[in-house]
């Protein structure tokens, strides 16, 4: 959100490049906003393009010019594609000894462990459900042993149904919180998500295969990350208008039974590359 949510910082904004000379204005954006024409049109109403150009004095994307050309896609002028940087995605390494407690907490049956994450939880009720369900009707086919993050904003009626199944023949754990995350996603063999940006970088990172649902209503940024994380191994889409319990079992198995090989990685360097941006423009000078 260059401008803010609706142009609410751009006083501040114009503050500080009026009064204090020294100070550097950095713009970060995820590897998708959303899709282009609704990116333009946003952009246009907002003043944005003003803002790239004349007030920001960089612009980080944490992601990849193949996933996404922010520059091409959201028509940036040669201004502001001049101080357009591509840093890569942010990695987040789990810690290995942490990695192995969960894993000797959840494996206790010497079965395979699969995860379920929905993100923050706002929107992730159905695709927890659809695999809780498929756990219900064929138990003898989902053998694997199965956890469950509703998310921290799930709503407490969702929370309690998820619960409810997961107890009531899903035979699922649900974990309410832990501020580990990553750990539990090296910890899996397989992992069911949505298409959010942080669980893009946790699966990643991990390197675990998964199965990946992505929101499409309102915004396409995580359709769009879906299709073009897929087609570099990491992961494999289902269109929330193809889901399934019978379907999502059926690719969880498959990644079970036959993990894929990777395809080309998504280029994880910028907890690296964005501090060498920031101390380069600090400097007066190009990063190398």
């Amino acid at each position: 959100m260059p401008a803010g949510l609706e142009g609410e910082i751009v006083p501040a904004l114009m503050h500080l490049k009026a009064v204090s000379a020294r100070t550097r204005l950095v713009l970060g954006l995820r590897d998708i906003v959303d899709a282009a024409v609704l990116v333009r049109a946003t952009w246009r109403r907002q003043g944005v393009y003003d803002l790239l150009d004349d007030v920001y004095d960089l612009i980080l994307v944490y992601g990849d010019r193949t996933v996404c050309d922010v520059v091409h896609e959201y028509g940036l002028s040669e201004r502001a594609a001049a101080k357009t940087r591509y840093v890569g995605y942010l990695r987040r390494e789990a810690d290995a000894a942490r990695a192995a407690q969960v894993r000797a907490e959840l494996c206790t049956g010497g079965r395979p462990v699969v995860l379920a994450i929905a993100g923050g939880g706002g929107d992730g009720y159905e695709l927890l459900r659809t695999l809780l369900e498929a756990r219900r009707r064929w138990p003898e086919a989902a053998d694997f042993d199965c956890v469950v993050f509703p998310g921290p904003f799930a709503p407490p009626r969702e929370r309690q149904a998820l619960s409810e199944l997961a107890a009531n023949g899903a035979c699922a754990r649900l974990v309410d919180f832990d501020p580990d995350l990553p750990a539990y996603i090296a910890a899996s063999d397989a992992v069911v998500s949505m298409a959010g940006y942080n669980s893009i970088c946790e699966i990643a990172s991990a390197g675990r295969p998964a199965v990946i649902v992505p929101r499409v209503r309102p915004r396409q940024e995580q359709l769009l990350r879906a299709r073009a994380v897929s087609s570099r191994g990491v992961g494999r889409m289902i269109h929330p208008s193809e889901l399934t319990p019978r379907r999502l079992l059926a690719e969880v198995n498959g990644l079970l039974e036959r993990p894929p090989q990777r395809g080309t990685a998504l280029p994880l360097g910028g907890l690296v590359r964005a501090p060498q941006e920031i101390a380069a423009l600090l400097d007066g000078r190009a990063a190398a």
